[in-house]
């Protein structure tokens, strides 16, 4: 069995493995194995918060960044300063948007969306409602509808197969794709 998504499941056709890689195909419900794509990016208002929370980070020069794991359990940070002196360092919490990715096909027969991939699907229970409920705002990678492939690495674990560094490929003539990981 191959670690697809309960959600990818109906629309993988030609599913085949090499070693400890597998690929399939998109097809829709309604036969279609052309898709327009489309991956989440980032509104004017969000861009502008992140480049705020870049803004906060530490300055640390050319000094290597350490860490560990204080006596409360809590991770702490710091550089060396002439090797001998610590000097802490703390950095700002990052927007609870910024690592969310997310892309879809979308059928241009039927409509219909086909999630591809979500960052926040992995994350389970780790979640927060705010990026529970948050709603990417999307762009066209493909502005034409396109053949789309899937590639993925699995590893099996305590007996579980799971997925890593996925790829979506759109036609090959078309020589594009992004990696996922």
């Amino acid at each position: 069995m191959y670690p697809l998504p309960d959600y990818i499941r109906p629309f993988a056709a030609n599913l085949r493995t090499d070693k400890a890689v597998f690929t399939y195909s998109l097809q829709c419900s309604c036969g279609s194995e052309s898709f327009y794509l489309y991956e989440n990016k980032h509104s004017e208002e969000e861009r502008a918060l992140i480049t705020q929370y870049e803004a906060s980070m530490p300055k640390t020069g050319l000094h290597t960044i350490h860490s560990g794991i204080g006596k409360d359990g809590k991770p702490y940070y710091y550089i060396r300063i002439l090797g001998i002196f610590k000097k802490y360092i703390t950095f700002p919490e990052p927007p609870y948007f910024m690592d969310i990715h997310v892309v879809k096909a979308v059928c241009p027969d039927c409509g219909k969306e086909i999630l591809l991939f979500d960052s926040r699907l992995d994350e389970g229970e780790a979640l927060t409602d705010e990026v529970r409920a948050y709603t990417p705002h999307f762009s066209a990678k493909k502005p034409q509808p396109t053949k789309v492939t899937v590639k993925a690495d699995y590893i099996v674990e305590n007996g579980e197969e799971f997925a890593t560094d996925i790829r979506i490929y759109a036609d090959k003539a078309l020589r594009s794709s992004f990696e996922l990981s």
